[in-house]
């Protein structure tokens, strides 16, 4: 970095003392300093010695004066200005932030809703100075700060005080003013007067840039491009992105035209076009002049256009029926619609529920997260483009309106400095967004009463009832043994407050397979529905909506006064998103005729079409099969020869099967179809793995790797010694060593511990504890020698990767910095490799990246150092690990054909799904 100069420093010591340099532009070079009189940070601009030398000082300083008078939320205001020692400069906070140009340079392309509403805030300041006769003549990316997500702009009037104050020397001297890919047509022609309008384009082009990447016009010189702004139309926006709104690509358009008069009159005016989805194509848009591109995508935004309208009329006459009006209006059709989330968010993969529609169907409330940042619901109504983010739901999900919309009800997953991983509290928020208030802690699925006042949640498996203010809990209805119900969850409340809907699960139907049944607020009676399902919602004037495996919804007619399904249930959605069982099927209705539902092919590990790819410490990669098939947890042998690894199926079943890595061979190891997580012994003799009968019992199975032998059956976990919902890993040591078994729940009860116990390797069954967690622990895997054990728990708060001596006791030691899970030894044993950038205890996530750590046990168990070896893009467990090494160098992982770490998740709504009854399902594509 160029050094400071003396001069400069000496010049204003006894005002300002400059810390460093923050960059450079075509005018000036911009310090970071501290305002000794005021004891604050500020950035001062310095401009460059030739515009100095061309500009009179005095008349510098009094024309910029008139910047000093703008005072605006969005316009970075001047503090001082002044010469030291012939140098201009002019004062103006510091900006703990970034500027526009720089998050471009990160992302490209903006999603579509930070994009308008920076544009809109921009157009805001610009309006406050068109106003007072102030136009800016320089919006760029450059000028344009952020701070808190929101829009400052910078160098308000400099350009105007540097062109009035050189006149006509700034033309013989060759220094341009303003940017040539932001410059009107006016203003690169060199016309002395310029209004507000080329302003207005100047932003037109900052926000065609946000939304495809590109500024409209673009050379390899800057006549290139001053050519193109006066003579070529910009290309229609939806040759590059299709997902932008018709009246969002108008007005960007209609302020790019080449005559000012084409455009709009004022910033305020693009302002508002940039949201009104009524506004008419304009008159001379490029758009028009392109050939198929704008055809095509003309049709298509017909269509959608349609489906909104029809969407619109259903939500009308559902309002019309809520107030007892008259219903007569035509019946609309039934109309399926993609739902968008901002392009920046996405829908974190996990069991919790992720929708929530307002009662008369206008709104939805989406847990979404962005990279970097807690998740967070965000509302939409549906009639708009945008999805906002509703304050104090940071880290918020399973989110429900309550009856009359005004406020929403959701669940606080895993918050910043809890005891354990997995501590949950379900909070309430006003629906516009505010300050939260806890209802009640460690409670997963909320829902309201009927009336509201109430709270249903659940907690150990049994189902709770607190009131909306607070307060003690009462439990409504516990697992029976008399019955055989083990589990009861997923309360919603019937219309009339006395009872409610609930999910169970008995040992007399299996415990993969949810039951449907209702329970009295009043004193908690249990009348089963004998109806397979799970997630039930009532729907006016007389359904329920509930879940079937493999992601399908189900309506069936239901009588209120009876409580009973009264006729055959029909299927309604299919591939709707269902990440753990039915009971967190992705779907929400409103009280009349709208329903919203995700999905996502692939949401559950190993149920995504993928590849087994070797890739190397640098992140270089080759195929090592030629099918795509539903590949998890890969397991390299000791002689790196042969995968063992896990071929899903649709429905959630899975053979191991051997590859040989040479030939691209598979052999198949296993015969029973649920079949998963394998493991080599050390020696490579043989292969284990767990097989699943039914229910949540599993077997702990051994087969000769040579297929000499049938499999034989080692150890078998019921369900009582797993935990209700627990689950079960196997961590083979050496031959006369010691192996590890991993029980219990990794999901959200606390009381749920999960516990690490270690038997030796020829006989499981003699097994003592090792660790016990009230927290999730997952993924153990023993070190080549046997004498160290690597796992993830999350007790600090977020999952987090620890080595310990076996048998111990000894220390327990953290090898993983910032979050990490699925832990593989190296193998010489002197590397824990790791994944990083998971989803941490407060919703957070970074960037995905496989880790290096090395290992020392001299003089003390410790970490030496860690790497950052390559980009994550690799599908992940999260527990189990979902890769291994191959040889010293590389690594076996599992690349799903969409390329990326898990599927995306789209949203869709329909409306009037009635009338759909009788018909074809509604799939996930509309």
């Amino acid at each position: 970095m160029t050094a400071i100069p003396e001069r400069l420093v000496a010049a204003l010591a006894d005002r300002y003392l400059i810390e460093r340099e923050l960059g450079r532009g075509g005018m000036a070079t911009v310090y970071l300093a501290r305002d000794v009189r005021h004891a604050r940070q500020v950035a001062i601009k310095v401009l460059h010695p030739e515009l100095a030398a061309v500009l009179g000082a005095e008349r510098f300083l009094a024309e910029i004066k008139t910047t000093a008078n703008l005072q605006h939320p969005h316009i970075l205001p001047l503090f001082d200005s002044g010469a030291a020692d012939g140098q201009l400069f002019y004062v103006m906070p510091y900006v703990e932030g970034e500027t526009l140009r720089a998050r471009l340079a990160r992302e490209t392309q903006l999603p579509i809703a930070d994009a308008v509403q920076l544009a809109r805030e921009v157009a805001d300041a610009l309006q406050h100075a068109h106003e007072r006769g102030v136009i800016h003549r320089d919006i760029k990316p450059e000028n344009i700060l952020l701070q808190g997500g929101h829009a400052l702009v910078a160098d308000f009037g400099i350009a105007l005080a540097v062109q009035q104050a050189g006149g006509q020397r700034m033309t013989q001297t060759g220094l341009s003013l303003g940017t040539p890919q932001y410059m009107s047509p006016e203003q690169a022609m060199g016309e002395k007067t310029v209004d507000a309008r080329s302003d207005v384009y100047a932003l037109g082009a900052v926000t065609y840039e946000m939304l495809t990447g590109e500024p409209p016009f673009s050379g390899a010189t800057t006549q290139a491009i001053v050519a193109r702004v006066l003579t070529v139309p910009p290309a229609p926006i939806a040759q590059t992105r299709t997902t932008v709104p018709p009246h969002v690509e108008h007005a960007v358009l209609t302020a790019l035209a080449k005559l000012p008069a084409d455009r709009q009159a004022s910033a305020a005016q693009y302002s508002a076009a940039l949201v009104d989805a009524n506004t008419a194509r304009p008159t001379g848009v490029a758009r028009d002049a392109q050939p198929n591109p704008g055809a095509v995508r003309g049709g298509t935004r017909r269509n959608q256009r349609e489906l909104l309208a029809w969407g619109v009329a259903a939500v009308a006459i559902g309002t019309a029926a809520w107030n007892g009006m008259p219903r007569e209006a035509p019946p609309a059709p039934a109309a399926k619609f993609d739902i968008a989330l901002p392009d920046s968010v996405f829908v974190p993969i996990s069991n919790s529920q992720k929708l929530a529609l307002s009662s008369d169907g206008e709104r939805l409330a989406i847990v979404g997260a962005r990279r970097e940042a807690r998740s967070q619901i965000y509302v939409r109504r549906l009639d708009d483009v945008v999805a906002v983010p509703v304050r104090g739901t940071e880290g918020g999900t399973a989110p429900s309106f309550s009856p009359d919309d005004r406020w929403l009800l959701f669940q606080e997953v895993q918050r910043p400095g809890a005891n354990n991983f997995a501590a949950n509290a379900v909070r309430i928020v006003p629906a516009a967004g505010g300050s939260s208030r806890l209802v009640v802690d460690s409670a997963v699925a909320p829902s309201w009463s009927a009336d509201g006042r109430q709270v249903f949640f659940t907690r150990r498996n049994a189902v709770w009832i607190v009131p909306s203010e607070g307060g003690e809990p009462r439990r409504l209805m516990s697992p029976d043994s008399t019955r055989g119900i083990v589990r009861v969850s997923s309360p919603q409340a019937l219309p009339g407050g006395t009872h409610v809907l609930v999910t169970f699960w008995s040992t007399a139907t299996g415990p993969q397979t949810p039951r449907l049944a209702t329970v009295s607020i009043a004193d908690g009676k249990f009348e089963d529905l004998e109806t397979s399902g799970a997630n039930a919602r009532y729907v006016e004037p007389g359904h329920v909506l509930f879940g079937r495996s493999p992601g399908e919804v189900y309506a069936a007619p239901f009588s209120l006064k009876r409580r009973r399904i009264t006729g055959p249930p029909t299927l309604l959605l299919q591939d709707v998103r269902m990440p753990g069982n039915a009971s967190s099927v992705g779907f929400a209705v409103s009280r009349y005729g709208t329903v919203a539902w995700n999905t996502s092919v692939g949401a559950r590990l190993g149920a995504e079409p993928s590849h087994l790819v070797s890739v190397d410490r640098q992140g270089v990669e080759r195929p090592l099969t030629r099918d795509p098939q539903m590949f998890s947890n890969p397991r390299v042998a000791p002689d790196n020869r042969r995968v063992a690894v896990t071929i899903g199926g649709p429905l959630g079943e899975g053979r191991i099967s051997l590859l040989d890595i040479a030939s691209g061979v598979s052999t198949l190891l296993t015969s029973e179809s649920h079949a998963r997580r394998p493991e080599w012994s050390h020696d490579g003799s043989h292969v284990y793995w767990f097989g699943y009968p039914g229910g949540d019992s599993a077997i702990l199975q051994r087969r000769p790797a040579d297929l000499s032998a049938p499999a034989a059956s080692i150890a078998q976990f019921t369900e009582e010694v797993l935990g209700g919902g627990g689950s079960v890993e196997f961590a083979p040591g050496p031959s006369r060593g010691l192996s590890v078994l991993r029980r219990g729940n990794v999901g959200p009860d606390v009381n749920q511990p999960s516990t690490l116990t270690m038997a030796p390797t020829e006989s499981l069954t003699v097994a003592r504890p090792l660790i016990t967690k009230r927290a999730a622990v997952a993924g153990p895997r023993v070190s080549p020698d046997g004498r160290l054990l690597a796992f993830s728990s999350g007790e600090s708060g977020r999952l987090e990767v620890f080595v310990t001596p076996i048998p111990g006791p000894g220390p327990l030691v953290q090898i993983s910095a910032d979050g990490g899970s699925e832990p593989i030894w190296s193998r010489n044993g002197r590397i824990v490799y790791f994944r990083s950038g998971q989803s941490t205890s407060d919703g957070r996530s970074a960037a995905p990246t496989m880790m290096a750590a090395t290992i020392t046990e001299s003089p003390s168990l410790g970490v030496v150092r860690r790497d950052a070896l390559f980009a994550d893009v690799y599908l992940r467990d999260g527990t189990h690990s979902n890769y291994d090494v191959l040889g010293e160098s590389g690594f076996v992982m599992v690349k799903a054909l969409s390329g990326g770490t898990a599927p995306a998740i789209r949203i869709y709504g329909l409306t009037n799904w009635m009338r759909l009854l009788g018909t074809a399902p509604a799939g996930s594509t509309p």
